[in-house]
């Protein structure tokens, strides 16, 4: 696999195709969102408009990507950037940081690795606006963070064992 991303990103910067090749096809989805974000750097499109707005940014840009690949951003923080502007992309931000303050997050390993998780897909995918990916997120932050309880956790120390 590692030969063939290898192979996309020549490809990609001899010619500028992206085509049907999976991690080059988003770099041409970032750049759109990005020239979108530029457009509506404030308020963002809106979530009605982001079809749209992407299908008129495909053309603004001149993509090479056939009509069959132009699909939206594929990076949930762009995404909310694109539909809400800087403000709805920094309060995404804020309440990601924001969410690891609470009292339960403190020490919760599962918590942790499930944020880990959730960022590391909003990076290559708009985990959020499927079903799924709702689902996902406020099914596994509910269960790590709200029913956490730091007072029934065993502690094992030398003696016990």
């Amino acid at each position: 696999r590692i030969k063939e991303v290898v192979w996309e990103f020549m490809r990609y910067r001899n010619n500028g195709d992206a085509n049907g090749h999976s991690v080059t096809q988003r770099i041409e989805f970032w750049k759109t969102a990005l020239h979108i974000i530029r457009q509506h750097p404030c308020l963002g499109v809106g979530t009605g408009d982001m079809p749209a707005a992407f299908r008129t940014a495909y053309v603004e840009t001149d993509s090479k990507l056939d009509e069959v690949f132009r699909h939206r951003s594929h990076n949930q923080l762009l995404a909310l950037t694109v539909a809400f502007g800087l403000i709805g992309g920094a309060y995404f931000i804020f309440v990601m940081l924001f969410v690891l303050r609470h009292p339960n997050a403190k020490g919760n390993l599962l918590f942790y690795g499930f944020w880990l998780i959730f960022l590391f897909s909003t990076l290559s995918e708009d985990t959020l606006e499927t079903q799924p990916g709702a689902t996902f997120f406020a099914l596994f932050l509910s269960l790590f963070l709200f029913s956490y309880n730091k007072e029934n956790e065993v502690r094992r120390t030398a003696t016990d064992i």
